[in-house]
């Protein structure tokens, strides 16, 4: 999953600018996982209802006059994707908000000239949405929040505007430095996006000192926007670059990041699987978290490619059923090979947790949970429990939550002789999906303080 970024785009000469913000741009593609598409959502394609482009290949917008030749003679003709543009338009029409395809626009320069940057081989599927400066910012958080379930299938939303856009500064000769009425507006902007105050961003215009100067209109910072409503209730924000350029535009860029959850297991049967499935549907429940499903193969392996999302959590849960007392050799191996992690402390301070199954009620399955708690505290994580009381009563069976009375970590029953579509049951899938949800809330609020 990739966190939703708002980047600063610039003049359109900025690919010629020997200037920070283009520094920062160039290096912005090598910093995050290569997206499978990328969702551009750009301040200079204004329409009246959302408005998606549709096309095999994208051509590239001049949408500007009276710059130099070169600038003119620039291409970035990326692959268009016509499936995802249906899929925006769908997630929107869903969300109750009207939208509109379009067969053939291109890219303007608010969405090439940041991408030329960051991806310059042009390789990356690009499809561009619209805004609706005349219907300001609220829409334009729900319509980040309609386009979240993209974030989870590696597209990158990447929302362009300005931090500070007052071109009417450039009618008289520009100040040396950055005046006060630039720096307060960006300080307080910062400062409410930092701590998560979406409602006193949503009323910038009367909040923020000097809102109406930096921002006459508000094309340009409403793309920051829908990527705080991508990035979820409860992402916490960072803050990626900070430059100005002829002194009054602000080239700030800040990336929602989400609490990123991942659930490594190993499964021998089946059935830890689907527990595990469970956990991962509980995780994803919570506004603002990216969840990560790790299976570790037959032979006890994890790829390096899952080793790194494991690296880049904020939690991990540990997952495996219990043989002979203790977890499965699948699972030891994994655990043995996170040593370098350990010797180097790169998990120190996640949250940690885990689940495990067998076929009997008890069957020891303490001790496995029990071994995920030592392997974290090694790795000197934060251990969350279960938080659930247990159905202990006459009235309770094995269709209830907690059942198993699980309090250090989630546990589940399946029975030796019950296929994977038999067990666990639901109160066991109940039991690790409420697990899932806890421990990304907890995550949460510890990344959030």
């Amino acid at each position: 999953m990739l966190s939703p970024i708002f980047v600063s785009h610039g003049a359109p000469t900025l690919p010629f600018e020997d200037v920070p913000a283009r520094h920062f741009l160039e290096g912005l593609g090598a910093r995050m996982a290569r997206p499978n598409a990328i969702l551009a959502v750009s301040a200079h394609w204004e329409t009246q209802v959302p408005m998606v482009n549709s096309v095999a290949r994208n051509q590239t917008i001049h949408d500007f006059y009276g710059f130099p030749a070169p600038l003119y003679e620039l291409e970035y003709p990326a692959p268009g994707s016509p499936d995802l543009a249906n899929e925006v338009a769908g997630l929107v029409a869903d969300a109750g908000l009207p939208v509109r395809i379009d067969g053939t626009r291109g890219l303007d320069h608010g969405a090439w000239v940041p991408l030329m940057l960051a991806w310059p081989a042009a390789d990356i599927p690009v499809v561009q949405l619209s805004v609706q400066s005349h219907l300001g910012p609220g829409h334009h958080l729900a319509l980040g929040r309609a386009l979240q379930p993209l974030t989870q299938a590696g597209v990158l939303i990447l929302a362009s505007g300005s931090f500070t856009h007052d071109l009417s500064s450039f009618r008289s000769p520009l100040p040396d430095g950055e005046p006060d009425w630039v720096t307060s507006f960006a300080d307080w902007m910062d400062a409410a996006i930092m701590r998560g105050a979406t409602c006193d961003l949503l009323s910038y215009r009367e909040q923020a000192p000097n809102a109406r100067r930096n921002h006459p209109t508000e094309e340009h910072l409403l793309p920051l926007f829908v990527a705080l409503g991508a990035a979820g209730e409860g992402a916490v924000a960072e803050h990626l670059h900070s430059s100005t350029t002829y002194s009054v535009l602000r080239m700030d860029a800040k990336e929602q990041d989400m609490t990123k959850v991942s659930i490594i297991y190993f499964s021998g049967y089946g059935h830890t699987t689907k527990q595990a499935e469970a956990v991962f549907e509980g995780v994803k429940s919570v506004d603002g978290v990216d969840a990560s499903l790790i299976a570790i193969d037959g032979e006890g392996n994890v790829s390096d490619e899952n080793w790194a999302v494991l690296d880049a959590s904020d939690a991990i849960i540990y997952g495996s059923p219990t043989y002979m007392g203790g977890p499965a050799w699948q699972f030891k191996k994994f655990a043995d090979a996170s040593s370098r992690r350990w010797a180097a402390g790169d998990w120190k301070d996640k949250i940690g947790a885990g689940f495990t199954n067998s076929a009997s009620v008890n069957g020891d399955k303490f001790s496995t949970i029990l071994y995920m708690w030592t392997l974290s505290q090694q790795h000197g994580q934060i251990w969350v429990g279960t938080g659930m009381m247990p159905s202990n009563t006459m009235a309770h069976g094995p269709d209830d939550v907690n059942w198993t009375a699980g309090f250090g970590g989630a546990m589940a029953i399946s029975p030796s002789d019950a296929s994977p579509e038999q067990a666990p049951r639901k109160g066991d899938l109940e039991t690790a999906r409420l697990f899932g949800a806890r421990v990304a809330e907890v995550t949460g609020r510890f990344k959030a303080a």
